[in-house]
């Protein structure tokens, strides 16, 4: 059986890198989940966390991993157990070395998330490719009480 991305998340798909961008014009990582999230079928509104990196490489990993270590350590992000994931969850991702990646789930197995060589992209978590990428699921308090995909 193929799994699509859904129509919803149709313009999160090839949107230019930027470090630090926040917009549809060119995002980062963090911001293409800001702008997933802040669709009105979930209507979450996440901090621009803009400041405090000064980009996206390897230098810059334990700086972004502390933010984003940050964010979870607020308890309004809460785990959710591998194959109970659902569309909006946030997805942790190890890049060199570092907890410093995010994507959001589409449908259990598909995300989006970018990189600098690519732009937005679909990402198919649970291909071999990204089994030990792959560090966790998390769900914004704001969303716990909605079902999911």
């Amino acid at each position: 059986m193929t799994v699509v991305a859904p129509e919803w998340a149709a313009d999160l798909f090839g949107i230019p890198f930027k470090d630090r961008g926040r917009t549809y014009e060119a995002a980062d990582c963090w911001g293409v989940l800001r702008l997933g999230l802040a669709k009105p079928r979930f209507g979450v509104h996440l901090p621009e966390l803009a400041e405090g990196y000064a980009g996206t490489e390897a230098p810059d990993g334990p700086q972004i991993a502390t933010m984003i270590r940050a964010q979870l350590d607020r308890g309004i992000w809460h785990p959710i157990a591998k194959g109970a994931e659902g569309e909006g969850d946030g997805i942790l991702i190890r890049m060199h070395g570092f907890a410093m990646h995010v994507g959001m789930v589409l449908v259990p197995s598909l995300g989006v998330h970018t990189m600098t060589t690519t732009g937005s992209v679909l990402l198919r978590y649970r291909e071999f490719l990204h089994r030990d990428t792959v560090l966790g699921f998390y769900r914004h308090q704001d969303l716990m009480d909605r079902a999911h995909a």
